[in-house]
């Protein structure tokens, strides 16, 4: 007779073969317990290639090669035992699996992730948080820095409307025309993205770009605006400066001892050229005086010290009074005494004031001017409102600043014609203004007579005298060619000639006299002052170096020849 049937075979998989799986139970016609591995004791080792390990799980069969996961499996009836770990209780739910999301993401060839529209345009929308066409970080930075001290923008724009003063300073103004006003390509572009995005707010430049761009004639307005309110600190200082360069001019043609010293030059130069055909001489060229250093005695002092030292001790008095007359010059020229890297000292002057320099000051005002005087009257059409501040103000303004700036021309013409009459007079072609004034100045000064005395020489008396912008005296002087020692000058008890307050006044009438006189015999012999034909330079009144003229002091008229 037939017994009860008997129970499957377990299934056995090799060891090593892979992980656990699940398959359908083979059907049979009782039902049975799960089945039951017969213990074995697989050899030691990892992985081993001994007996084949027994699963209580049947197969998973995966439709693609996935990527592997090294774990360490473990076996009921194996390397776990009932009761003892938490693995008695877990499920192996493979039912909950998504087998193709799975398979799509870790397949061993599954394709990188798709993209998805929907994040890329909520990153967009994120980036988009206000309206900037500025983009070099750089210049973005250096703009917001200065736009922090403004006003809001309306309130910028409204004082810019009114001219108002008081809300806006010049630093302020500045700002604007720097870092407010948009370029025109700036501005379109500006119209273009607010015109797309009309509801995102701008950036801080943007801000004061769309407000002050709105305005008429914006830029023109503030650039206008800027100079009436700048040209008049520059106007002030360079007539002030022109002022003391004919000043220092002047000194030389309304001396009265200067012919005594060139008296000396001259007496020693002919003595030195004795039995030359360069001796006998009525006069000599202005680089004389830098010649001079070269003739040295036997001791290595050059001829100068010779000739200070008759002029100073034979004829005192008249020495102290060219000092006096000269102050204009030696407070023009800056000396320093300094060090190099090497600590050697060195010896260093420049003339404060410079025609030259002054010259191209004046014509870069004046040209500026005109530019906006230009641009002032063409944009004066675009203010239809007859009380617009602009319109009102701006008219008067300019001719004021023409009326100073025309003024400031005519003193720099006059300055650049005493100066060459000065360079005629001295028989000199042509030469730069700060190289004059150095060369007299190195006369007189020597740098080596400060470089070579001692130290406390140098720091007790000759720094604080000559390299600290004070016209030094007559005893100064004398202490520097070693004729006097520092403690026999009685410093309170110096005597200085008061300058006379009225007396550059005085030179101005008899100037405008000397032009008039000479216009008026132009007149009558139809000549020209430019024409060498028409008059000589004694008729004429032509300085010449020498001593004093028929005319009065400043009027030489002994020729150098």
């Amino acid at each position: 007779p037939k017994g009860p049937a008997k129970p499957p075979p377990p299934v056995v998989v090799p060891a090593g073969k892979g992980p656990p799986s699940q398959v359908p139970t083979p059907k049979t016609g009782a039902s049975a317990e799960p089945p039951v591995a017969p213990k074995a004791k697989p050899k030691a080792g990892k992985g081993g290639k001994g007996e084949p390990k027994v699963f209580n799980k049947p197969p998973v069969n995966a439709t693609k090669a996935m990527k592997p996961l090294w774990w360490t499996a473990f076996v009921f009836g194996q390397t776990l035992q009932k009761g003892e770990t938490v693995w008695d209780d877990v499920q192996d739910d493979m039912g909950l699996l998504d087998i193709e999301l799975l398979e799509e993401r870790f397949a061993k060839n599954a394709p990188p992730p798709r993209e998805k529209k929907v994040k890329e345009e909520s990153t967009m929308k994120a980036e988009v948080k206000i309206l900037q066409i500025i983009k070099d970080p750089n210049l973005v930075i250096q703009k917001e820095t200065s736009l922090r001290k403004l006003p809001p923008a309306q309130e910028c724009a409204h004082a810019l409307e009114d001219l108002d003063d008081a809300v806006l300073d010049i630093q302020m103004v500045q700002i604007i025309k720097d870092a407010a006003c948009p370029t025109p390509a700036e501005k379109k572009l500006l119209e273009e993205e607010k015109a797309k995005q009309p509801t995102i707010p701008m950036a801080l430049p943007e801000q004061y770009m769309w407000v002050i761009g709105n305005l008429k004639a914006y830029q023109q307005r503030v650039e206008c605006w800027y100079f009436i309110r700048t040209y008049q600190e520059r106007q002030v200082d360079y007539h002030r400066a022109l002022t003391d360069f004919m000043e220092c001019i002047e000194c030389f043609k309304e001396s009265e001892m200067l012919s005594s010293l060139l008296g000396i030059v001259l007496a020693v130069g002919n003595y030195l050229n004795a039995g030359t055909n360069r001796g006998q001489a009525d006069g000599c060229d202005l680089e004389t005086l830098q010649k001079l250093e070269a003739v040295k005695d036997t001791s290595g002092k050059d001829v100068r010290s010779f000739i200070f030292d008759m002029y100073f001790h034979k004829l005192y008095d008249k020495a102290a009074v060219l000092v006096e007359e000269l102050e204009p010059l030696l407070r023009n020229v800056h000396r320093r005494l300094s060090k190099d890297s090497d600590s050697t000292e060195k010896f260093t002057r420049q003339a404060r004031l410079s025609l030259e320099d002054f010259d191209i000051c004046v014509k870069s005002l004046n040209d500026e001017f005109e530019k906006m005087n230009d641009t002032m009257t063409m944009i004066l059409q675009y203010f239809e409102d007859p009380a617009d501040q602009f319109k009102l103000r701006m008219p008067g303004e300019f001719e004021k600043a023409k009326q100073g700036i025309s003024a400031l021309v005519n003193l720099k013409e006059k300055a650049k014609s005493t100066y060459a009459d000065v360079l005629a007079w001295f028989k000199v072609n042509a030469m730069k203004s700060k190289d004059f004034f150095e060369l007299w100045d190195s006369f007189f000064i020597p740098g080596d007579l400060i470089i070579n005395k001692d130290t406390q020489m140098k720091q007790n008396y000759l720094v604080p005298t000559f390299c600290q912008g004070k016209p030094p005296t007559v005893e100064d002087l004398m202490v520097l060619w070693e004729f006097k020692e520092p403690d026999d000058v009685k410093r309170t008890e110096k005597k200085r000639r008061k300058r006379d307050p009225e007396a550059r006044k005085r030179r101005q009438e008899r100037r405008e006299k000397d032009i008039a006189e000479r216009e008026r015999k132009e007149a009558a012999t139809g000549g020209s002052a430019d024409d060498p034909s028409s008059a000589s330079p004694e008729a004429e009144g032509q300085p010449v170096l020498g001593g004093k003229g028929a005319k009065g002091k400043g009027k030489p008229g002994k020729a150098l020849r």
